[in-house]
C-alpha cells in the first residue's frame, strides 16, 4: 500500500501538472491559494520539493510522476465517487480525510495537520468502510431505545442555535412537535448542546467534475449515544434524524458502489 507525505505546495503542484486547478469534491479554501502570486509561489515550492524527493522527474520538457504516484494522483484528479469526511470534537480540534473512488481505485487523502497530507492507495471498498468508522465510532442503540424524526430544515436550525445557548425549552416543544417523545427529545437536545464531537460524511457521485448525486450525514456523538441526521441534498428541507444503528454507514455507502458498478 503506498502511503506518500506531501505539503500543501506539492499537492497544488501535482494538480497542476495533471492540468487542474482544484480537487474535485473537496472545498477549495482548504486547499487552494487566495492570491496569484501566492499560488505562482506554491507551484515553484511544490515542483521543487517532488524533484527532489524523486517523486517526479523531468523528461522532454515535461514531468513523469514515480509509479506509486501516477496511478494515486490519477485516481485523486479523476475520482468517479468522492467521500468527504470531517471531524470536530469538542475541544476545537479537527481533522478531515477523502476517499476517491474509481471502478479500478481508492485514493484517500488525509489532512493530519495545516500543510501536512498523506496520499495513500486503499486496497478495497471494506477498508473504506473501516476508515469511516474508525474515524467516526457511532455507538449503536438498542431497538428498544431507537429514536427517529423527520424534522425540517428550519426547525434543524433553529434547534442546532438553542443548543449553542442552552435554550432549552423551545428546543423541546419543537422537537415534540416533529415528533419525538419528551423523553427523546430531552435526550437529544442535551447531545446536541453537549456532544464529545460531531462529524459529517459527504458523499459524491461525479461525471467529470459535475456532481451527479449528493447525500450527507451528521454524525453527533453526544456523551451516552450518537446520532445520525441524513439529508438527501436534492431535497434539503428535511433532516432524518435518528439514534446511530448497526449498519448505518453501510446503508449510506451502498448507494454509490452501485452508482459506479464495483
Amino acid at each position: 500500500m503506498s502511503d506518500i507525505a506531501l505539503n500543501r505546495a506539492e499537492i497544488i503542484c501535482l494538480l497542476n501538472l495533471m492540468g487542474s486547478n482544484q480537487i474535485v469534491g473537496v472545498e477549495t479554501e482548504q486547499l487552494l491559494p487566495a492570491e496569484e502570486s501566492e499560488g505562482q509561489e506554491l507551484l515553484q515550492r511544490g515542483l521543487k520539493g517532488l524533484s527532489n524527493r524523486h517523486l517526479i522527474t523531468e523528461n522532454d520538457g515535461g514531468y513523469e510522476f514515480v509509479d506509486e504516484l501516477r496511478d494515486l494522483a490519477m485516481t485523486m484528479a479523476y475520482p468517479q465517487v468522492v467521500i468527504a469526511t470531517h471531524r470536530e470534537t469538542a475541544d476545537d480540534k479537527k481533522s478531515w480525510f477523502w476517499h476517491f473512488v474509481t471502478r479500478t481505485s481508492i485514493a484517500q487523502l488525509i489532512l493530519d495537520k495545516p500543510d501536512n497530507y498523506r496520499l495513500i492507495g486503499v486496497s478495497n471498498l471494506e477498508t473504506v468502510l473501516a476508515d469511516l468508522e474508525d474515524a467516526l465510532p457511532m455507538v449503536p442503540a438498542p431497538q428498544t431505545i431507537e429514536y427517529r424524526a423527520d424534522v425540517p430544515k428550519e426547525d434543524a436550525d433553529e434547534i442546532s442555535s438553542l443548543a449553542e445557548d442552552w435554550d432549552e425549552v423551545p428546543a423541546l416543544q419543537i422537537l415534540e412537535a416533529d415528533g419525538l417523545t419528551m423523553v427523546e427529545a430531552r435526550d437529544l437536545f442535551d447531545d446536541l448542546a453537549n456532544f464529545a464531537w460531531w462529524g459529517r460524511v459527504d458523499l459524491m457521485a461525479f461525471d467529470g467534475a459535475n456532481i451527479t448525486s449528493r447525500h450527507r450525514a451528521l454524525i453527533i456523538q453526544g456523551q451516552e449515544r450518537s446520532w445520525v441526521a441524513r439529508q438527501d441534498v436534492a431535497d434539503v428541507s428535511t433532516l432524518h434524524i435518528h439514534t446511530a444503528r448497526s449498519g448505518d454507514f453501510e446503508e449510506i455507502l451502498e448507494r454509490y458502489w452501485d452508482a459506479i458498478g464495483v
